[in-house]
C-alpha cells in the first residue's frame, strides 16, 4: 500500500512597491498545484505556474523586476510547505530544468526582469515560474501548502 500526499498547492500573495510616478502594476500570479504523489517511490515531484503583471502609466516602464520571498515556512534557499506540524522542503525556479532558485535578489538568488520590449504605456507579461519537491519518501500524508510573496519592483 502506498502513502500519498494528497494535495500539495503553492498560491502566490501579490504586492508592489511604487517608484514610478502615476505607474500601476496588476499582479495575478496562478496558484502552483503539485498534485499527489507516493513518498516511498523516492522521486521528485515538479509542477508548474505563471505570474500575471499588467503594467500602466503616463511613462512606459522599461521593465519591472519580479522577486520571490521564502514563503511562510522557510527560507529562498529552502523554501517549505506544511501540514499540521509536518514539513516538506520544495523550491521555485528560473528555469525550466530547474537548476536556478528564484529569489529576492540577494544572497545568490537571483530575481526575474520581465522587459517592456515593444515600449508601450500599458502592457502584460506572463512569466512561468517552475517548482520541485525533493524525494521525501519518509512524509507522513496530508495535505501541504505554502505562501510565496511576488513583489513587483519598477
Amino acid at each position: 500500500m502506498r502513502w500519498l500526499i494528497l494535495v500539495l498547492a503553492l498560491t502566490f500573495a501579490p504586492s508592489a512597491q511604487a517608484i514610478c510616478v502615476l505607474c500601476s502594476c496588476n499582479v495575478e500570479p496562478d496558484s502552483m498545484a503539485f498534485g499527489a504523489f507516493a513518498p516511498l517511490d523516492n522521486a521528485p515531484l515538479n509542477g508548474a505556474s505563471n505570474i500575471k503583471v499588467t503594467c500602466s502609466g503616463i511613462a512606459a516602464l522599461d521593465a519591472v523586476t519580479l522577486r520571490l520571498n521564502g514563503g511562510v515556512n522557510g527560507t529562498v534557499a529552502q523554501r517549505r510547505m506544511k501540514s499540521g506540524a509536518n514539513l516538506l522542503d520544495y523550491n521555485l525556479y528560473r528555469d525550466a530544468a530547474r537548476t536556478q532558485i528564484w529569489g529576492t535578489g540577494s544572497g545568490g538568488y537571483a530575481a526575474v526582469e520581465v522587459e517592456n520590449t515593444l515600449g508601450l504605456l500599458g502592457w502584460t507579461s506572463n512569466t512561468p515560474v517552475w517548482g520541485r519537491i525533493a524525494p521525501a519518501p519518509a512524509t507522513p500524508p496530508g495535505s501541504y501548502s505554502d505562501t510565496v510573496t511576488v513583489t513587483v519592483e519598477w
